[in-house]
């Protein structure tokens, strides 16, 4: 890939529509699909709440119409098809992500900050959250740990 290019998120997904050619990933400003047989690249999603650093994150829905992107401080849930975003970090006061995972049509997220208090705390998002009023917390335990190395798996 080339140089002007390794600012983007750290984890890409293969275009369902084109996988033997294009992949998608993050920036700070959007979501970008690079043809890696071209090198040639196409902003996809242009963001209206820009992500303070190199997204962590892009985890798509298994359509590719929703989509959150995050890095450590930032979480933008993103309806590509519909042009809709939502600042999740904000809406629902978040911090310090630590992992995203995206099973049977919910998003979940992982984060050692609620309300700028420490803990650890699993949101559960629907699929289509600007349907969704309030989130579900699957885990809230308040406590005056840090969380380091977490991933989230499912069996």
């Amino acid at each position: 890939m080339p140089e002007s290019y390794r600012s983007f998120s750290v984890n890409f997904n293969f275009d369902l529509h084109t996988p033997e050619k294009n992949i998608i990933f993050g920036d700070t400003k959007g979501m970008m699909k690079f043809n890696y047989k071209s090198n040639e690249l196409a902003q996809l999603y242009k963001f209206e709440n820009q992500i303070g650093r190199q997204p962590d994150y892009v985890v798509f829905d298994e359509f590719q119409d929703t989509a959150i992107i995050a890095s450590t401080d930032d979480v933008l849930w993103v309806n590509v098809t519909k042009k809709i975003e939502i600042d999740v970090d904000e809406k629902f006061q978040l911090g310090d992500i630590k992992s995203i995972l995206y099973r049977n049509s919910k998003y979940y997220v992982l984060a050692n900050k609620y309300q700028r208090k420490l803990g650890y705390f699993l949101l559960e998002l629907d699929q289509n959250l600007e349907e969704m009023e309030m989130p579900r917390y699957v885990i809230k335990w308040e406590n005056k740990l840090e969380i380091d190395d977490a991933s989230l798996h499912y069996i």
